[in-house]
């Protein structure tokens, strides 16, 4: 893997990522940096007109990105399948555990202390992995039934980088955060990483199998971008 910073017009910066087994080009917003995922071999020059093409959805995004809020600030939202929900720390120096829990429009936080952002992503994560085995789980048996693909092992994990991923063993991990989005997009993720049991690439293969099962795969690809900033 190998690392390269570009300028471009001087608007802003883009990372290049180089990998072998990929085909296409990528790009993924994280905190505040456009990352551009490219095959080793691809030049530089073509890199700069992919990047190009793509600059006023990057400079949106970037926008976005750089403006996120930190979960203490004011206008903060926890997201959960899809729906916001506004904040409320409730200070309760009896409460035994610290913890949040969501009624219909709001995110309640108990805490004992004050809130920081680290305490408050961390107990929203902990929301996530206690509901997600009962919200994802059952996606999981229902598309492994029919699309006859049963994986080794599931796991559920909070992760910084990806949705879920599938070994070599067929062993698939998701993110617990997967619980920030909407459920059709989950069942998108589901189907991606069963298909990979039978295809450990992207293929044109693969993505015939993905869109047998999640016809509207495409639109459902462009939609997790909206969230990727969440991770």
């Amino acid at each position: 893997m190998l690392y390269r910073h570009y300028d471009i017009d001087s608007s802003f910066q883009y990372r290049v990522i180089k990998k072998k087994n990929i085909k296409h080009l990528y790009i993924r917003i994280k905190d505040g940096e456009a990352l551009i995922t490219a095959n080793k071999n691809i030049s530089q020059s073509h890199i700069s007109e992919f990047v190009q093409s793509k600059s006023s959805w990057i400079q949106q995004h970037l926008k976005n990105s750089k403006t996120k809020e930190h979960l203490t600030d004011k206008d903060a939202l926890i997201y959960l399948l899809g729906k916001r929900y506004t904040i409320k720390v409730i200070h309760d120096l009896t409460t035994k555990e610290e913890f949040m829990e969501i009624d219909s429009s709001t995110a309640n936080f108990v805490l004992r202390s004050m809130p920081t952002h680290n305490k408050l992503q961390t107990l929203r994560d902990n929301y996530y992995k206690k509901f997600c085995h009962a919200t994802i789980s059952p996606l999981v048996s229902q598309y492994s039934k029919e699309m006859n693909l049963q994986a080794k092992k599931i796991t559920y994990r909070n992760n910084k980088t990806r949705w879920g991923s599938c070994s070599s063993q067929n062993n698939i991990s998701l993110n617990s955060r997967l619980m920030i989005l909407p459920k059709s997009i989950i069942i998108y993720v589901v189907i991606h990483e069963l298909a990979h049991i039978k295809h450990k690439n992207h293929s044109l293969r693969f993505w015939r199998l993905v869109e047998h099962y999640c016809p509207n795969y495409k639109e459902l690809r462009r939609g997790i971008r909206a969230f990727e900033s969440l991770l």
